[in-house]
């Protein structure tokens, strides 16, 4: 609703111009895109597939939709899955404009719209801000069908993960699932992430969790439950070797 002005721009670009990244030697930490890390754990667990995996993820003011192939590492022990980009949109619109269009179908203020929309209300209008998601991630989709990164029409049936505190509204999650994509891309399954069940008594986290997935990266560490709900066993540690960039080991 609120853009941040842009009078703020000159503060982002003096700190990115004062950011330094240390050597791989010295680093004690890995980043990650938002949406990967949120399913990352997932992706390290023995319900993760050797296919294409989708994530849309609505926050408060950007949807982030990215598409990516989970395959095998093969010049790692053991042969890892490790996820290989195939393409990522941002658009400047989230939840916020939701919950404002939603206030505005239901004639009350945004705070009022967000907190109904959390209780479930079922009188829930046509949203001009799904229909741009959904058109934000075929749009995504076709520029892997352009650049033509999957051939096989195998690896274009694909799973959906809906992340993110904007991603909870139901006709969302319906519109996306309905949704016929291009270059016969075809959805599989929606899946859901769910909070591990040693947190599930903790009120106040799962009133966060959204904010508890994209801050922790759903850490492999923790014991996160997946469907089927039983015990994923630990990955056993990698020997110490020389670091390689996954994206040599697969085709763009």
């Amino acid at each position: 609703m609120d853009l941040t002005s842009t009078e703020t721009l000159p503060h982002g670009a003096a700190s990115l111009d004062a950011f330094v990244v240390p050597s791989q030697g010295e680093q004690s930490f890995l980043v990650l895109p938002e949406g990967l890390a949120a399913v990352k754990a997932f992706l390290e667990s023995a319900y993760a597939e050797t296919k294409t995996y989708a994530i849309v993820d609505v926050g408060a003011g950007t949807i982030e939709v990215s598409f990516l192939f989970n395959g095998r590492h093969m010049k790692e022990q053991g042969r890892p899955l490790r996820p290989c980009y195939l393409a990522d949109s941002s658009h400047p619109a989230g939840g916020l404009k939701i919950d404002s269009e939603l206030a505005k179908a239901w004639n009350c203020s945004v705070d009022e719209a967000r907190t109904l929309k959390h209780r479930g209300r079922s009188d829930l209008p046509s949203l001009a801000a799904v229909q741009k998601i959904c058109s934000q991630y075929v749009r995504t989709c076709w520029d892997i069908v352009k650049g033509q990164k999957l051939t096989a029409a195998n690896d274009k049936r694909f799973d959906l993960f809906v992340i993110g505190g904007g991603g909870r509204l139901r006709p969302l999650h319906n519109a996306l699932r309905s949704q016929k994509m291009p270059g016969g891309f075809l959805l599989e399954n929606a899946r859901p992430l769910r909070p591990p069940k040693s947190l599930r008594t903790r009120l106040a986290v799962e009133s966060d969790y959204d904010f508890l997935v994209n801050a922790c990266g759903l850490a492999s560490s923790l014991q996160w439950e997946y469907y089927p709900p039983h015990e994923v066993p630990p990955m056993a540690p990698l020997k110490r070797k020389p670091r390689i960039d996954p994206d040599e080991c697969y085709p763009k």
